[in-house]
C-alpha cells in the first residue's frame, strides 16, 4: 500500500526547510498521528517514507516527533519510519511513539526505523 506520508521525488532533489526558530527549527514536525495499516493479508504498511527517487531528500533541521508514527500489517512487512537511499536529516527527536507491528506466521518483519 502507499505510505501515509511520503516525501521525495522520482527525480531531482528535495529539501524541506526548517519551520520556525529555536525549539521549532525542524523540517518535519509531527504533533498528531501518522498511521498506516495493511488491512488485508499480504499488504505491507509504511507510515513515513523519506526519499525513494534518483535524487536526494533532505529534511533540514531534523525531525521532531511529539505524536505517534505507527505501521501495522498482517502477513506482510511493516515499517514505521523508512529512510530510502539518498534520504537524510541531521537529527531525529522522538518525544512520542514510533512503532511497527506485523502479525504473521511467516518471515515478515516489523521495522520501527
Amino acid at each position: 500500500s502507499a505510505p501515509a506520508l511520503a516525501i521525495g521525488a522520482a527525480s531531482g532533489d528535495i529539501v524541506i526547510s526548517p519551520y520556525g526558530t529555536g525549539d521549532l527549527a525542524y523540517g518535519l514536525i509531527n504533533e498528531g498521528s501518522i498511521t498506516a495499516y495493511g488491512i488485508f493479508d499480504d499488504i505491507a504498511a509504511t507510515a513515513v517514507l523519506l526519499g525513494g527517487g534518483t535524487g536526494s531528500t533532505l529534511i533540514a533541521g531534523g525531525i521532531l516527533n511529539d505524536g505517534t508514527i505507527t505501521a501495522a500489517s498482517s502477513e506482510a512487512n511493516s515499517i514505521a519510519l523508512h529512510f530510502s537511499s539518498g534520504a537524510s536529516t541531521p537529527t531525529l527527536v522522538n518525544n512520542g511513539a514510533i512503532t511497527a507491528t506485523a502479525t504473521t506466521e511467516a518471515a515478515d518483519t516489523a521495522t520501527t526505523l
